[in-house]
């Protein structure tokens, strides 16, 4: 029996935390739940922007997902993050990708916010990040950066050899979202009243 490896991409403020807290809430339930965060995915090499590293990197979290014993691993943000800062289209990973279709019944989740949306969103998001306060400017930069890395990783999705179902995430539908998501992963269904909204 293959393990479910949920992939959930998207730019910061698409809702990924929120997904990842509601579908473990339901799934521990009945399920050994694997949670690889963002501090593991991303944090440890926020700064790289060289392929090799991010090659070894997603390497290592593969292995990571092969020896953990839970029967589900949800994972913030994969492959599809380290291809955007690294320049990469997912040609560059194949073997990563046969590797992860081959071995683990996976489904990459691209959640997404109309782009007219998205300033909007990391308006409502600079309040809630420290990094970002008093930063002239922060609001216009990060719409620019979030709408180019929501755009590439459209891309990378019409290139991706594992199943990749893209989410609207706009009108912050959240136990919709998860419930689609369980659905979709023909997993059991989710109890409405234990989902975040």
């Amino acid at each position: 029996m293959k393990k479910y490896l949920i992939i959930l991409e998207g730019i910061a403020t698409s809702g990924k935390t929120t997904i990842i807290k509601n579908l473990e809430k339901i799934l521990s339930s009945s399920h050994l739940v694997r949670i690889f965060t963002e501090q593991e995915t991303l944090m440890t090499i926020i700064d790289n922007h060289q392929f090799e590293v991010a090659h070894k990197h997603l390497n290592g979290l593969l292995m990571e997902f092969k020896k953990t014993p839970s029967d589900i691993i949800i994972t913030d943000r994969y492959h599809f993050t380290h291809a955007f800062r690294t320049e990469k289209n997912l040609d560059s990973i194949h073997e990563l990708e046969q590797t992860l279709f081959k071995d683990f019944n996976a489904h990459i989740f691209l959640l997404t916010i109309r782009e007219n949306k998205i300033l909007e969103r990391v308006q409502d998001a600079r309040n809630r990040r420290k990094e970002w306060l008093g930063k002239s400017g922060i609001l216009e930069e990060k719409t620019k950066y979030y709408t180019k890395q929501q755009k590439k990783m459209r891309e990378l999705a019409n290139q991706s050899k594992i199943p990749v179902t893209q989410i609207d995430t706009t009108n912050m539908n959240w136990i919709e979202i998860t419930s689609k998501i369980i659905k979709e992963m023909k997993l059991n269904n989710p109890t409405r009243e234990v989902l975040a909204d």
